[in-house]
């Protein structure tokens, strides 16, 4: 294998070079695409992390044109988290059947690898040279670009969801939900004579389901935090499609804005003008809300460690302030 820099530990999951550079020229020559001969050039470890092993794979063409491909592979590791995030295979999906059929700024799509001697699945996206995470951006008005974006893709995608293609996806339904809080509740253990109001936000969770199963549902990304959204020359572009799936966009909305609370009003702004033009729906706010409450369980209910660990004891304040915003206390 080409020396790969950074990272060393990792490379017993990427694949060696003659097997990446057979899939390199699968994917670039299929689908009435003739781009020739695939030389590897470089590699190097993706400098953002990902939940799974990924590396920046300098590609040059017979036109000798060179580009860098972010080659990601599922190398055997599973992050279902209860259900709420798929894997490299669905991620795959979500670019193929949801994301190449919309005219909003996304990584290029260059396809998918299926190796044979381990039934794994690799896949191939442009690589943003430059990019950022927007919450590094100089720029502050990268959160609320993201913010329009994400209802400009909820928006366009509402219509989408009898389509036979989005069978796929993963759809959020009431015991997914109920789900997340009987599992914070079980996680928390001692915790609850710190948090005596614990108990009762879940024994009323289900009124909240409600305002989530409503009529509006569309394709959300599901973990749209600013950490999976990047920004180059103005523009945003959303990562890490590996949770997206049928429920309330405003999850994508809380995701965006939970720390950041000093641009909170003006992504909602942003949101609500590019998703709904004319009028944000009455409900708007208590969605909101609910979609919040969901995503403190959904954190505190993930892993032991999270749901006792001191520094994200905030999240128990969140849910005691969505939970005051629904009155449910």
């Amino acid at each position: 294998m080409r020396e790969l820099t950074g990272a060393p530990s990792l490379s017993c999951r990427l694949p060696d070079e003659d097997r990446l550079a057979f899939a390199l020229n699968s994917a670039f020559n299929s689908n009435g695409n003739q781009r020739g001969c695939v030389a590897i050039i470089q590699r190097q470890f993706a400098v953002r992390a990902s939940s799974y092993p990924s590396e920046i794979v300098t590609c040059r063409f017979e036109d000798g044109r060179e580009q860098r491909i972010l080659c990601k592979y599922s190398a055997g590791f599973s992050h279902n988290c209860y259900g709420h995030r798929g894997g490299v295979r669905y991620e795959s999906e979500v670019y193929r059947h949801v994301l190449q059929r919309i005219r909003l700024t996304v990584p290029t799509f260059h396809g998918t690898h299926r190796d044979s001697s381990t039934g794994e699945t690799w896949i191939f996206l442009e690589y943003l040279d430059d990019a950022v995470r927007v919450t590094k951006s100089p720029d502050r008005s990268a959160v609320s670009l993201a913010a329009r974006w994400i209802g400009q893709f909820h928006a366009a995608n509402e219509l989408r969801l009898a389509d036979i293609n989005m069978r796929f996806l993963n759809r959020y339904d009431l015991e997914f939900y109920v789900g997340w809080s009987r599992r914070t509740l079980l996680l928390a253990g001692d915790l609850l004579e710190r948090y005596p109001w614990l108990r009762s936000i879940c024994d009323c969770y289900h009124r909240v389901v409600e305002k989530l199963l409503m009529q509006g549902v569309t394709i959300i990304h599901s973990e749209f935090y600013p950490g999976n959204v990047l920004f180059r020359a103005g523009a945003v572009y959303p990562v890490d499609w590996e949770s997206a799936a049928i429920a309330p966009g405003e999850i994508d909305l809380a995701s965006l804005t939970e720390r950041w609370p000093e641009i909170c009003d003006q992504c909602e702004r942003e949101y609500k003008q590019a998703r709904w033009p004319i009028a944000a729906p009455d409900e708007f706010d208590d969605r909101l809300a609910a979609a919040r409450l969901y995503l403190g369980f959904r954190w505190l209910g993930e892993r032991a460690e999270w749901t006792r660990d001191e520094v994200l004891s905030w999240r128990f304040g969140q849910l005691y302030s969505a939970a005051e915003r629904l009155t449910l206390l």
